[in-house]
């Protein structure tokens, strides 16, 4: 009786705070919509900011004031690691906070603070 309420209990724990994506969720083109840092909320033009992910695992990244990368990208959890190959190798960490069919929220630390993006996945034209 111990033991099976024990697993019931491993169930429900795993299924309420398990972080269930693939990384084919992330394939996409993906348009920044919102940046915030604790309830503040950037005031600035984000239509700039883009994210490509493909299914060979490159990505490449198109920031405002012409920052961009271009490179690898793996997830471990809720966290995606990122290769930029255009101008430096060090590996990049951000967490994956949401994602879904249509959005994605990433936290990330800048200039020491923490902060999210939120993202909209961009549909193909036709």
């Amino acid at each position: 009786m111990v033991r099976t309420l024990f697993i019931f209990l491993l169930l429900i724990t795993v299924g309420c705070f398990g972080f269930g994506f693939s990384e084919k969720d992330l394939i996409g083109n993906w348009q920044a919509v919102e940046m915030t840092e604790g309830k503040d909320t950037f005031e600035f033009d984000l239509s700039e900011v883009k994210l490509n992910f493909a299914a060979n695992k490159k990505y490449s990244y198109q920031g405002n004031l012409n920052n961009v990368e271009a490179g690898s990208y793996h997830t471990i959890g809720k966290m995606l690691y990122t290769k930029d190959t255009l101008i430096s190798s060090e590996e990049k960490a951000v967490e994956i906070i949401q994602i879904t069919k249509d959005s994605l929220i990433l936290k990330m630390q800048a200039e020491g603070k923490i902060r999210n993006l939120k993202m909209i996945r961009l549909r193909k034209s036709s």
